[in-house]
């Protein structure tokens, strides 16, 4: 590591080594000034340092200035909802319900883990997530030690932690087994940059009210999310009530489970009590429109859940249940499906919906502090999306052009935490050729073993 020098130098402070860049249109997903026309950032190693105009910026001195000529600049997106490593099945279970899914999938992931294929599958979706332009994901999926170093080793943001069932699951651990686990990814990855620990209960009805109650308070206890599936499927739906009596998230109120902590994957089969209820508690919901709709699961409630002030973030679900990881494609199907509901096409502007994917994601799963906005003193997660493609021309407002236009071959460049991961379409930490050819191995095992 080379020795720290002064670069950059702005009015009352000093910068280290850094990164400017200029002629951009910035998107900063900040309220108080969203776009910024011929707008440049500086980013020092880790951290965004300014964000003005290049006119403003351009006489810093730094390591590298990026032209990027009127390309947009604008925060990293953050998938809320995701199953990494089950990119590695991705079209083995298809035209099937959620709980179809369900019964067919956990062989098959039982078979995954005993011969660890997995490992290919989370490689292979941090590449897809960093060339889509997604910087942050909060993952739930078996052993997430491995999950976890995968995203140090590539740089990627990840939220990710045990998943709880009341059985052993495809990995054959048990509850204790699972509290143990905790405390180990709790050991190596308490107050990690880029690694954040979570509990994972799969849901209201693979988890019982008292399991439920013991990892809610070790989530209250080391300060962690509680992310679970919610109010997902009919089959989940009609478990819980002939179970418990109760509707889904009115089940995880009983039990005490909700609060400013938690987020709720999927959440569609909500009445107006339990959206009260979720707003009450603080509790956040991850909305994932594709998976949804794909699985005929139903559709979620979105523009009754902002009514009440209720969090809102995007997921893309897992590679198995929606196939892919883009961004892109959940913004324009949560932007169209929300005006088709509410049969208002004035509700979800293309703007709230960037926002929804970007600094919507991070409140959801409470790091806004951190990112989600390309703002003075967050981390520099951010990336930049080709303006010039002739599908993106004209260009009369850049919200419009992302939501209805653009995609995930668009984003130019992805950082994460001050470090380039992507330039050109060029992987900086990884061998892109090397990933696919291990996932494409993988698949040829998977096919032999279930059959073909």
């Amino acid at each position: 590591m080379r020795p720290r020098q002064t670069f950059l130098r702005l009015p009352g402070r000093e910068i280290m080594s850094s990164t400017l860049f200029t002629h951009a249109l910035v998107l900063t997903s900040d309220p108080g000034r969203p776009v910024i026309e011929d707008g440049a950032v500086v980013v020092d190693e880790t951290m965004i340092a300014a964000v003005g105009s290049t006119s403003e910026l351009r006489g810093t001195t730094v390591d590298r200035i990026i032209d990027l000529d009127g390309d947009i600049l604008m925060p990293g997106f953050v998938n809320t909802h995701t199953h990494l490593a089950g990119t590695i099945t991705r079209g083995l279970v298809e035209d099937v319900t959620t709980g179809e899914y369900l019964e067919r999938i956990w062989p098959i992931e039982a078979l995954g883990i005993a011969n660890g294929w997995f490992g290919a599958g989370v490689r292979v979706a941090m590449v897809e997530h960093l060339l889509a332009g997604i910087t942050t994901a909060n993952d739930m999926f078996f052993d997430p030690s491995s999950t976890m170093k995968n995203a140090v080793e590539m740089g990627f943001r990840l939220l990710a932690g045990t998943v709880y069932l009341d059985f052993p699951g495809p990995d054959g651990l048990d509850p204790a087994a699972r509290m143990d686990e905790l405390g180990v990814l709790l050991d190596e990855y308490r107050g990690h940059p880029l690694v954040q620990v979570t509990v994972a209960p799969h849901g209201g009805y693979t988890v019982g009210p008292d399991h439920l109650e013991s990892i809610w308070r070790r989530a209250l206890a080391d300060d962690l999310i509680f992310h679970i599936h919610a109010a997902e499927s009919k089959e989940e739906d009609a478990t819980i009530r002939e179970i418990y009596g109760r509707r889904p998230v009115e089940h995880l109120g009983a039990v005490g489970v909700l609060g400013e902590r938690t987020v709720l994957a999927h959440a569609i089969r909500l009445d107006d009590d339990d959206l009260d209820l979720v707003a009450d508690t603080g509790a956040a919901v991850a909305h994932c429109p594709i998976s949804n709709l794909k699985t005929v699961s139903g559709i979620c409630r979105v523009d009754e859940m902002l009514k009440r002030g209720i969090r809102v973030g995007l997921g893309t679900d897992g590679g198995t249940a929606s196939n892919d990881y883009d961004m892109f494609s959940v913004m324009r199907a949560a932007a169209t499906l929300g005006k088709f509901v509410t049969q208002r096409p004035e509700r979800f502007t293309a703007r709230e919906l960037v926002a929804m994917a970007t600094i919507g994601g991070a409140e959801v799963l409470g790091i806004a502090d951190r990112v989600g906005t390309l703002t003075e003193g967050k981390q520099a997660d951010l990336i930049s999306v080709d303006t010039s493609a002739p599908h993106n021309v004209p260009m009369y407002d850049p919200f419009t052009t992302l939501v209805y236009q653009a995609g995930r071959s668009d984003v130019r460049l992805t950082m994460v935490r001050g470090e380039i991961l992507m330039e050109d379409r060029r992987l900086t930490r990884v061998d892109v050729g090397g990933v696919v050819s291990e996932a494409m191995a993988a698949g040829r095992e998977i096919g032999r073993a279930i059959g073909g």
